[in-house]
């Protein structure tokens, strides 16, 4: 690992390999769920959000909407005997479809926890 963030640019290349197959292999051997793909999806799924939120921001064409959309459905098939998990997929995805359609309103000050805090926790010192 130190060689991946000190060494040349090939011994780096290489090093980020390397680690990201063992991330990869770990998720999908080395867990308790019912489908080592479920580890995989949790994966897919943050790395969809991230390329939502580069198209919602144009740094990536609508095009990759399309490639977004292919892993809630994925997903779906893949629990097509687990309806828990298809539930919780679902729901993940349809809080995500609810937190970007309502990015651009204004958080009601009830449901940001500043009620629960000390007034003088939000002063400048």
């Amino acid at each position: 690992m130190i060689a991946t963030l000190y060494g040349g640019r090939r011994v780096r290349q290489v090093g980020a390999v390397v680690i990201a197959g063992t991330i990869l292999l770990l998720l999908a051997v080395n867990q308790s769920y019912s489908g080592p793909w479920q580890g995989l999806f949790i994966l897919a799924t943050m790395f969809a959000g991230t390329a939502l939120y580069r198209v919602v921001t144009r740094r990536l064409g609508r095009r990759h909407i399309a490639w977004v959309a292919l892993i809630p459905l994925a997903g779906l098939w893949l629990a097509r005997a687990e309806l828990g998990t298809q539930v919780a997929i679902a729901a993940a995805w349809l809080t995500f479809a609810a937190g970007t359609a309502l990015r651009r309103r204004t958080m009601p000050s009830w449901l940001t926890w500043r009620w629960v805090e000390e007034p003088h926790a939000f002063r400048a010192v």
